[in-house]
């Protein structure tokens, strides 16, 4: 995570090839001091958040690695649940016709 006033490079573009985008991603999490949970999508080589770049009609394959980490403390069920909602929902509204 970056720290506070850092310069944080854009994020990498995913472009679809032939009409397919295929995209490994690895879910994680972090408590911050205040108790917010911030969540990040990465690469395998640690490149965080991605664009993914599709045109209408592409076909996407996206294969994504659970490694939400429980805290102590925290309602982190509640809180990983409604991450996970939003972001199935977010998809959901990107492919509607």
């Amino acid at each position: 995570m970056p720290l506070p006033g850092a310069v944080v490079p854009e994020p990498e573009d995913l472009r679809s090839r032939a009409g397919v985008l295929k995209a490994a991603l690895t879910l994680r999490n972090h408590l911050e001091a205040d108790g917010s949970m911030r969540y990040c999508y990465l690469l395998a080589d640690g490149t965080q958040s991605p664009t993914l770049r599709l045109r209408p009609g592409d076909l996407l394959i996206l294969s994504l690695k659970n490694e939400l980490t429980e805290f102590r403390g925290a309602n982190t069920k509640s809180s990983h649940l409604r991450f996970i909602t939003r972001v199935w929902h977010q998809f959901r509204s990107l492919f509607r016709r």
